[in-house]
Parts: structure tokens; C-alpha cells; sequence
């Protein structure tokens, strides 16, 4: 009661019902639904009450436009009442890992700027699209990894509303990113009968199928065909943007404080490196209707053209949109290892971003190797305590001590990017539980869960191990998991991943997860780098999966950990002068 009554609502029963949404998660998401009789307590409180509440708004909004809300129409389970939706974003890998620029410049925050985007734009569409239909945050009842899935009225406003929203935002992507990303919408009617015991499973493949097929059809050629004007959009005094080299540069960019003097780029790569930069040390972000007027950092291009974000904004002029009612949501934004304004809804979307620290400053593997001096003072120039490490810092963190000396240093710089995620999920959802256990409540636990492991529990492990204080999220959500680190511990943190999965999964063998590790230079463009990691994931896959593929080669985790114990083993012997490098380097000629 007392965190109830914290909560902040500045008199708007959306704002409050979306900070209340999460609070009831924290508390209740880990209690189960029902204890009393002959039940596996298996369905936790909050995905169940979330679930009755989403099937209780569609039915009394199906009644209510029909005119049938009485006790007898109510009670008939034959007509098909509901319309099941979900929604998908396609192209999040060609979103982030977008190549074609010709600079390197920002390569982090740009990064980090479009995975944030990915989530940001896939909860905005389901926002979208839960206004147009007049349904409250509570009827989205599964939402990660750009996709969604919400109960609706079977009506034919809600069938014309999902048409037009569909076509109003693929219009938007269309005429910024190309047809590079689409958003797809794929619904079925369901009387209450499909939800009952044993029957839920056909509708829910029924979904699926609906689901396989719009994959094929993301937007209409017809309508997306020229993009038109686009040759006279062109400005004779600026260029193509230097960070994506697809779209224009744009002369409200120049000048900007995250470009630089003098330089411009696109608004949506500005953008995107604005996320990036104010998601570091941003405690709240604002969800603004885009027609409104105030005074604050924002977006040069809002998002789909009606919503604009802001962080950190004065509590006055947040509660002066939330009273002319533009304020649409308002949110904390949670970070591995740092407390959350818990009167606000929290979005753990950032991940974990390692840090600048004051001791960084005095770091002595900052002036190994073979550079120049003045690479050398500017790698110390960039460190500014608070802000995100650079490539080129979380290399330099791969290199060891020498015994011999605080000066001198051993070991490679480079960059081991992983790739993760788990095997046959699409089968776990369908078929992972007896026919008559699954329904939609297990399936948002189960969703909800699985989330949880790669966006809440890996982030807070990387920040609380101190191993791991150097890694960097791409992403992380859903069943995907994207990381960047100094190659030696991201080897280090691929065992650990899988020894956490493991206990996630409560050992169950069938519920696995596979890897792919990929070791280059800070300065390799990142779409190269992710690329290669991803052809290293499909080699685990394509050998069987519940795999780890590293240096080409891939192995069953048990082999991989036999493989540590064995290079932990060799290391020893080299620690107490037993062998010398010669020898090893003699073992790779018999090897080659």
C-alpha cells in the first residue's frame, strides 16, 4: 500500500494505469495464480490477472457495440468475440547493424541509439495501435524483441483500424528507411470456447500460421513501389549522411552538439546518436504527442510523425502535458545495478554499458602497444567519468598484467563479439507444454520470463561481476542476447551464460541455448562484426545446436568447458615456468 501510494499520475488514469501495470508486476509476478486443490502453481499472479483483464475489456467492448450486454449473451460461448493480434517488426537485424556509411565515427552511440530504437518503435506500435482501437496498456499481453501479441473486440471498426494503422506506419518506414524494416499485422477471431482447456493450442497455431504468412507480404509493392521526389529532396550544398549512406543530410543537423562543428547527417542517424548519448546517464524518458510545444532535448524526427521523446524533463513541465493531456507515457529507466524511481513505470531497456570511472585515467594498458603518443593521450582524452567506454577502451581491458611488472602487459586488443540465443523457441511455445496445460497465462509467464533472463538478470550480472565490468549490450530481450566485450571475457562469459541458462531452465535438457563468438580489431565497422557472429551462431545451429562455435570450430558446452579447464590447466604450467610460449607455439605447427 505504501508503494501504491506513491505512484505518480498527474490526474491521468492512463499514466496512472501504466505506472500501476508495473508496479503489480514487481510485486505479484513472482506469486503464483492459484495454490488451493490439485494445482501446479506454475502461472504467476500478475500474467493471469493481466490476461482476465485483457479478455474482460474485449468482451464488454464486443457487447457494449453490439448491444448485447446482458447476462444471457454474455454467458454464450459460441459467437467469436475476440480478435487475437499480433504484431511484428521486421528487419531488426538490417535496423541496427544498418552499413553503408562512410565513417566509423560515433560507431558506439549509434549503436546503441538504434538497438533502444528497436524496442522503442516496436512498443510505440503497439501503442499505436492499442489508441486507434480504444483498448488500455493491460490487453497487450505479450511484448518483446519487436514482437507483441493483444486481445481485441472482434468488430469491424477493429478490423479497419488494424488495416489503417498498419498502412500508416509501413508509410512512415517507407519513407525512412527504404523498405528495410516493415511492421506487420496478423490477427484470428476466437469465440470464448477457443480459450478453454485443450482447445487453446489450435488457436494459438492458428496465430502462428497467420503470423508465417505476413512474413511474405510486408508491404504492399504496389503502394511501396518509387519513392517519389526523392532525387529533388536532394540539397546541392550537403551530401549523403556520412553514418548510414542511404539518406539525406539535412541542414537542421548542422552544427549539432552530437555531430560536431560543421557536420551534418540525417535526421534519423542524429537521432539515433542522441538516444544513444542521453541513454547513459538519463534517469526518465518522456512519450510526448509530437503536435505539442515544450521546452527540452527531443527527437529532430519524431517517431511514425506523432511521437517525440525527451529525458529527463522538469516534473513542472511534465505535469503541464500531462493536464493538456500529450504526455503519453512516463517512464524510469532502469540500469544494471542502480535503483529505479519506483512512482513511474520501469522500462529495463538500456542494458549494461560499462563506464568511464576516474581510475580509468591512470589505466597503464591505455599506453601499451604500438601507437603513436598522440593516440595514446587522445584514448586518456576520451575518458570523461560517467560516459560509455569506447571500442577502443574495452579492447585495451583485454590485455593481462605481466608478473613482473605494473608496466608491461600481455595479451591481444581486440573486440570478441557474442551472439546468443535459444534453441527451438518457436517449438517450446507451441508444443513445450501437454496440450491441456497450455493457455495464454503460461505462455505470457513463460514470455515474461524468458525476457527477464536477457534484460533484466544478464544485465545486473555483467554489472555486479566484476569479470565482466567491461561488456557491452547491444541488445538483450526476448530470446536474443548481443554482446561486445574484450574477447578474452566474452570467451570467459560464454560458459557463464550457459551455466546460468541452465539454471534458468531448472536443468531441463530440452530448453538449451547456442553462441557464436567472433575475436577482431575496436576498428572493424560493427555490420561486419555482427555479420560474423552471426555466421558463427548459425554453425552452432547447423551442427546441432546447444552449441558454442569460437576461432571456427564448434563444440557441445561440455566440450567447452573441458576446453577451459584445459587452457586454465596450460596457463598454470606457464605461470610456474613448467613450458614457455615456444612450445606451444611448436604444438600449433604439429597441429597445422
Amino acid at each position: 500500500s505504501a508503494a501504491l501510494g506513491k505512484l505518480s499520475h498527474y490526474d491521468s488514469p492512463a499514466l496512472w494505469l501504466d505506472h500501476f501495470t508495473s508496479l503489480w508486476e514487481r510485486f505479484t509476478c513472482s506469486v503464483p495464480a492459484a495454490t488451493v486443490g490439485k494445482v501446479i502453481p506454475d502461472v504467476s499472479l500478475f500474467d493471469h490477472s493481466r490476461a482476465t483483464a485483457a479478455l474482460a475489456t474485449a468482451l464488454f467492448r464486443y457487447h457494449q457495440a453490439t448491444d448485447s450486454l446482458n447476462e444471457a449473451d454474455v454467458k454464450a460461448s459460441a459467437p467469436q468475440k475476440f480478435l487475437l493480434i499480433t504484431g511484428d517488426f521486421f528487419g531488426i537485424q538490417n535496423f541496427i547493424f544498418s552499413s553503408g556509411g562512410s565513417t566509423n565515427k560515433a560507431a558506439a552511440k549509434l549503436l546503441r541509439g538504434r538497438s533502444f530504437a528497436v524496442s522503442i518503435l516496436s512498443e510505440l506500435t503497439a501503442d499505436r495501435l492499442c489508441r486507434k482501437l480504444g483498448l488500455p496498456v493491460s490487453s497487450i499481453l505479450l511484448d518483446a524483441a519487436g514482437k507483441f501479441t493483444l486481445i481485441a473486440p472482434n468488430l469491424p471498426e477493429t478490423l479497419s483500424g488494424l488495416a489503417e494503422v498498419e498502412e500508416e506506419l509501413n508509410r512512415w518506414l517507407m519513407r525512412q528507411y527504404f523498405g528495410e524494416v516493415s511492421i506487420g499485422f496478423s490477427s484470428v477471431s476466437a469465440s470464448p470456447t477457443d480459450f478453454e482447456k485443450g482447445k487453446f493450442p489450435e488457436l494459438w497455431e492458428r496465430l502462428g500460421k497467420a503470423a508465417d504468412l505476413k512474413k511474405y507480404r510486408k508491404f504492399d509493392l504496389a503502394d511501396a513501389g518509387v519513392v517519389s521526389e526523392y532525387l529533388d529532396s536532394f540539397d546541392n550544398t550537403l551530401s549523403i549522411c556520412p553514418f548510414c549512406g542511404k539518406r539525406l543530410a539535412d541542414l537542421k543537423t548542422k552544427g549539432d552538439q552530437y555531430l560536431g562543428d560543421n557536420e551534418t547527417s540525417c535526421l534519423i542517424c542524429r537521432d539515433h546518436i542522441h538516444l544513444g548519448a542521453r541513454l547513459i546517464k538519463s534517469r526518465t524518458l518522456a512519450v510526448i504527442d509530437a503536435g505539442a510545444s515544450f521546452a527540452g532535448n527531443r527527437l529532430k524526427e519524431p517517431l511514425f510523425g506523432c511521437y517525440q521523446l525527451a529525458f529527463d524533463l522538469d516534473k513542472a513541465i511534465t505535469t503541464e502535458l500531462a493536464g493538456n493531456g500529450t504526455l503519453l507515457h512516463l517512464v524510469s529507466l532502469a540500469r544494471a545495478g542502480e535503483a529505479s524511481d519506483t512512482s513511474l513505470a520501469i522500462r529495463y531497456i538500456s542494458g549494461f554499458v560499462p563506464a568511464y570511472t576516474p581510475a580509468d585515467e591512470h589505466d597503464n594498458r591505455l599506453l601499451h602497444g604500438r601507437g603513436s603518443d598522440a593516440k595514446k593521450l587522445e584514448l586518456i582524452a576520451m575518458i570523461k567519468d560517467g560516459g560509455a567506454k569506447s571500442f577502443q577502451h574495452i579492447a585495451k581491458a583485454s590485455l593481462a598484467q605481466c608478473l613482473d611488472s605494473d608496466d608491461k602487459f600481455t595479451g591481444v586488443e581486440a573486440l570478441g563479439i557474442l551472439k546468443a540465443d535459444v534453441d527451438n523457441l518457436g517449438m517450446l511455445f507451441s508444443c513445450g507444454l501437454p496440450v491441456e496445460r497450455l493457455n495464454l497465462s503460461r505462455l505470457a509467464t513463460f514470455s515474461r520470463q524468458l525476457n527477464s533472463f536477457f534484460a533484466l538478470y544478464l544485465p545486473n550480472l555483467l554489472a555486479s561481476d566484476i569479470r565482466f565490468n567491461n561488456i557491452y549490450t547491444v541488445f538483450a530481450g526476448g530470446d536474443d542476447l548481443f554482446l561486445i566485450g574484450p574477447w578474452n571475457r566474452i570467451i570467459e562469459f560464454a560458459g557463464e551464460l550457459q551455466k546460468q541458462f541452465v539454471r534458468f531452465a531448472c536443468g531441463n535438457p530440452d530448453i538449451t541455448i547456442s553462441a557464436g563468438i567472433t575475436v577482431d580489431k575496436p576498428g572493424v565497422p560493427v555490420p561486419t562484426v555482427a555479420e560474423q557472429a552471426e555466421q558463427a551462431l548459425e554453425g552452432s545451429k547447423h551442427d546441432g545446436r546447444n552449441r558454442l562455435t569460437l576461432f571456427g570450430e564448434t563444440v557441445s558446452w561440455e566440450e567447452f568447458a573441458e576446453l577451459l579447464s584445459k587452457r586454465d590447466k596450460i596457463e598454470e604450467w606457464q605461470r610456474t615456468g613448467k613450458v614457455g610460449k615456444a612450445l606451444l607455439y611448436r604444438l600449433n605447427e604439429l597441429i597445422d
